[in-house]
């Protein structure tokens, strides 16, 4: 039904989403997004979470995080990669 909206450039619907049994991969683009997200108290039930190096940690959340950038923030998600892979104690 939602492909079938027309006129509508924005639109919240994580709760119904939930409700209808539909997983949440929620987007932060910015780390002042996060207070949003937290106040919003949905972070202990979305699916995943993509997001430009926003400040996580120590929060409580254990879904996936889907990591994401270029040029000049590659790097910094490459090494904060390897860093979670040893907190984990995973080895490759």
């Amino acid at each position: 039904m939602i492909r079938e909206w027309e006129g509508v450039d924005c639109a919240t619907v994580m709760q119904v989403m939930l409700e209808a049994g539909i997983g949440i991969d929620v987007g932060l683009w910015a780390p002042v997004e996060l207070g949003t997200l937290l106040a919003s108290g949905l972070l202990p039930r979305v699916q995943r979470i993509s997001i430009e190096l926003a400040p996580l940690d120590g929060l409580e959340s254990t879904c996936p995080r889907l990591t994401h950038g270029m040029s000049e923030w590659t790097w910094p998600l490459v090494a904060d990669a390897f860093r979670r892979l040893a907190d984990f104690g995973s080895t490759w």
